[in-house]
């Protein structure tokens, strides 16, 4: 009987330390290997090299799910996003384009080359001008032209002044490449003065990659 009791307890001991073993290793700790499906707690950093090919770590998962999910708002250093707000990491750079010189013309157009289309941009410029006529000043218009369908213009950014002999334009606006060429048009206010030179001035393309349309309200 003791005898009984005694291997009784042995195996319960026994059971006890497999199922302690396995509730450590749901929760793997310093040196114990990482246990996928479950907590892993680290006071060091854990390292993953690489010394053959390819990637040193590869996270597949479900196109709805993300594949990783951090708990701090920490810079990363040399962390490249390959992709933000569903652009490539290569495209979120803005696009500046010179105004070319301009002398004695009573109107002038710009275009864009190389501005990559099917994409949306918040278009600004700006110029200084002057003007022959001191009570003339400048009227500038960002149009998107329409490659198909309407062949109106859309007016996107428009802006006009006048002081002295001296004009300056500038505005802002969201424009798009999608089936539209987009061009800045300047003209003089009159057909009586002319631009005697723009000496300064730049249109500026900053990619966006979503936007969002909320009603404003006008405060009392």
């Amino acid at each position: 009987m003791h005898t009984r009791t005694h291997r009784v307890l042995s195996v319960v001991a026994g059971a006890a330390v497999v199922v302690g073993a396995a509730n450590i290793g749901a929760y793997a700790a310093n040196g114990h290997p990482i246990l996928l499906g479950h907590g892993n707690n680290e006071t060091r950093p854990t390292t993953v090299v690489n010394h053959g090919s390819g990637a040193a770590l590869s996270v597949t998962t479900r196109d709805d799910t993300p594949p990783l999910e951090v708990s701090s708002q920490a810079k990363v250093a040399r962390l490249n996003a390959d992709r933000v707000d569903g652009m490539n990491g290569g495209d979120v750079s803005a696009y500046t384009y010179a105004l070319p010189e301009v002398f004695d013309r009573q109107s002038f157009s710009m275009s864009f080359p190389k501005l990559p289309t099917g994409r949306h941009y918040v278009a600004s410029y700006w110029l200084q001008a002057d003007m022959n006529v001191s009570t003339d000043g400048v009227v500038c218009e960002l149009l998107g032209t329409k490659l198909k369908g309407d062949p109106a213009e859309d007016d996107l950014a428009i802006s006009a002044s006048r002081h002295a002999f001296q004009a300056t334009a500038g505005a802002t606006g969201f424009v798009s490449t999608h089936n539209h060429v987009v061009t800045l048009e300047c003209e003089t206010d009159s057909g009586d003065a002319n631009i005697g030179s723009v000496f300064f001035g730049q249109v500026t393309f900053v990619p966006v990659g979503r936007t969002h349309s909320a009603e404003a309200k006008v405060l009392p």
